[in-house]
């Protein structure tokens, strides 16, 4: 068994199965999805992680209030909590990493269209910072004056991955896509008005766009973009055993 049962609370009922194995089959941990779980849930899951596993835990779409009791669970040292954005900025979630990864010699820039995509690429840059890898955000250089991405062109050749963030019509994706050469993961964000659909158009956009090999994921997804830019830079020293993979 690859997982361990954890019920919350007086309830008998398993509501999490913990996988605490994935670190050794994917050199990813699990993460923590807090937006649809009780304060009490979140709390209680990352508990069973710090008792269980010596890994950097990795909690997403946190409410400041959830970040607070996060803050006091037992045997928590609250300087190894990291938080991003950083509490100082208004944000409606936020990531939380408690521990830190073993660095990994690679980097990865974030670049968002407009200011608004900012809370998406802050969990990319905080899942990246959980996996071991520095992250660079450059905020607000979207196509509405082309000369913004073209001044940060000659830094951006130094990067390893580029993930691009994008609402509106999501045209930031095929720019970037057809300047540079390295791996491209583009996340459509739900950030628009007029005839964006919360994402949906963005998303059809990057999904549609003739600038090749651009990876796309879902809809406020900076999550999955960290994940998809780890397995483009992460040096995997031998196959996962069969154990792990059982």
């Amino acid at each position: 068994m690859n997982y361990e049962r954890l019920s919350i609370g007086t309830s008998r009922d398993v509501v999490a199965r913990v996988d605490l194995a994935r670190k050794q089959r994917l050199g990813m941990p699990e993460a923590i999805y807090a937006q649809s779980k009780t304060t009490q849930e979140v709390v209680e899951i990352v508990h069973h992680h710090l008792l269980s596993s010596g890994d950097p835990v990795i909690i997403t779409r946190c409410r400041d209030d959830v970040v607070e009791e996060i803050k006091v669970i037992d045997d928590v040292d609250v300087d190894r909590i990291h938080i991003f954005p950083d509490p100082i900025y208004e944000s409606s979630y936020r990531t939380v990493v408690i521990g830190e990864a073993e660095p990994i010699s690679s980097e990865v820039a974030i670049l968002t269209a407009g200011t608004s995509d900012l809370r998406v690429a802050n969990e990319c840059k905080g899942t990246l910072f959980a996996l071991g890898i520095n992250a660079k955000v450059f905020a607000d250089v979207g196509v509405a004056h082309v000369d913004r991405i073209l001044e940060i062109l000659p830094e951006l050749y130094y990067f390893d991955v580029v993930v691009v963030v994008a609402g509106m019509e999501g045209a930031l994706a095929s720019v970037v896509g057809g300047l540079l050469p390295q791996p491209i993961v583009a996340v459509p964000t739900s950030a628009g008005y007029g005839s964006s659909f919360d994402g949906l158009t963005a998303l059809l956009a990057m999904t549609s766009s003739c600038a090749q090999g651009v990876s796309v994921m879902g809809i406020d997804n900076g999550f999955g973009a960290a994940c998809a830019a780890f397995r483009v830079v992460n040096k995997v020293s031998s196959s996962p055993t069969i154990e792990a993979l059982s």
